[in-house]
């Protein structure tokens, strides 16, 4: 992003972003096995309910694969043979860990994600505890970070005094652009592309261009 004028002495503000592009997407599924012990587990006659909500704490890329970090908030609501507290209602954290292969991944890359229950079931084993089967559907975006520099504001320093010929020889240097050469000057890539014929725009390093200054 850049600006000149062929007139004016310019004064150009930059803000600097950070534009990241998604160089892949994926969105896979995961099954999570495991137990949970809710207290007086010996007194549960059945489990009424069995919710979870997960939270993701971590993720990052691999080469050919992210890792997805969290856990699950699980709340298990069971039926009891305490005739004082008829109703239990246990709450439990349980820590996972998800790798998914992605292909043009690479380590340093951004991951955005999210997690979401798909589907859970229960069963309540003989000893108390409650065996879980969660399937958490996953949503993957590997992003790579690009930084920009935007124009933040331009204020003119007054007209630029003029105290040199019409026209100047330029020899290209590497790495020159039309868009480069005219700012230098203080002209349009159309003036100079007249001068010296449209075929100019292929620029080639030490070739010779007629430059009207603005």
């Amino acid at each position: 992003c850049d600006i000149y004028s062929m007139t004016d002495n310019l004064n150009v503000n930059y803000n600097h972003i950070d534009l990241q592009n998604i160089i892949r997407s994926s969105d896979f599924d995961h099954t999570l096995k495991c137990s949970i012990r809710p207290k007086n587990a010996t007194s549960i006659l059945s489990v009424y309910n069995t919710t979870a909500k997960p939270t993701l704490t971590s993720s990052y890329a691999n080469d050919g694969n992210v890792s997805l970090e969290g856990f699950l908030d699980v709340s298990c609501l069971c039926i009891t043979s305490d005739t004082t507290h008829p109703v239990s209602n246990h709450i439990d954290e349980i820590p996972f860990k998800i790798d998914a292969s992605i292909d043009g991944c690479m380590s340093g890359m951004d991951v955005l994600a999210d997690v979401e229950v798909n589907n859970l079931t229960y069963n309540l084993g003989v000893s108390g505890e409650v065996d879980l089967r969660i399937v958490l559907t996953c949503h993957a975006k590997v992003c790579q970070t690009q930084k920009l520099d935007i124009i933040d504001h331009v204020d003119s320093m007054g007209v630029r005094e003029i105290d040199s010929p019409s026209i100047v020889l330029y020899f290209v240097q590497k790495g020159d652009t039309l868009w480069d050469i005219a700012k230098r000057y203080h002209t349009k890539t159309e003036y100079i592309m007249e001068l010296n014929g449209s075929d100019c725009s292929d620029l080639k390093c030490g070739s010779q261009l007629l430059i009207p200054r603005g």
